[in-house]
């Protein structure tokens, strides 16, 4: 972790940003190597090996500042909108290289009632799959759409947080570990053949 934040980032707001923030991408198309992952088993585990260049993305979502006119419309426009498309990601992303899509309500710690906050967290080969789907599939583009409707009906005056924390993993880094699980959980759906 780092032991501060940095300042305001230029590079933000235009497809292809979050690749201007990775110093690496600056040199290295950082492409995945697709399913060449190798598959060890032991009794109900399973371990998975890394292919290069795995995309992580954890995209948040925070509406409990938010107040009532913003709220309503966050819950009612904005949000079934984001759900539909971790759905798709979910059950369908393998078509365009989302190898697993979990989307989460964040529970209290200490009494786990559900909070106002959620975020999706999915595998993708490699940024490049990332990028297509936030450029140009239609189930980004209407999130994206209506988050900026959103916006501009509130006058750019909102309460609601969000924020996404990209990171590309290389082969070596990557350890997946799966016990007693069903065989669609996370990578092993992609691991069991299902084409990309």
């Amino acid at each position: 972790m780092a032991e501060g934040m940095s300042g305001e980032m230029r590079e933000h707001g235009y497809w292809g940003s979050a690749r201007d923030r990775l110093p690496a991408a600056q040199n290295n198309p950082l492409r995945g190597t697709g399913k060449s992952r190798s598959r060890t088993a032991s009794g109900k585990r399973i371990v998975l090996s890394g292919s290069n260049n795995l995309c992580l993305i954890r995209s948040g979502q925070d509406w409990s500042a938010t107040r009532q006119e913003e709220r309503q419309k966050y819950l009612t426009e904005v949000e079934p909108v984001l759900h539909q498309g971790m759905d798709f990601l979910r059950d369908q992303g393998h078509t365009i290289g989302c190898l697993s899509c979990r989307y989460m309500q964040v529970l209290d710690p200490s009494s786990h009632a559900l909070t106002e906050k959620t975020f999706g967290l999915a595998h993708f080969a490699d940024m490049a799959a990332l990028e297509l789907w936030a450029k140009s599939h239609p189930t980004h583009v209407a999130i994206f759409g209506g988050f900026m409707r959103y916006v501009k009906e509130l006058n750019f005056n909102i309460a609601l947080r969000l924020w996404h924390e990209i990171v590309v993993v290389p082969e070596e880094a990557q350890y997946f570990e799966y016990v007693n699980c069903h065989p669609d959980t996370g990578l092993l759906r992609q691991d069991s053949g299902e084409s990309l």
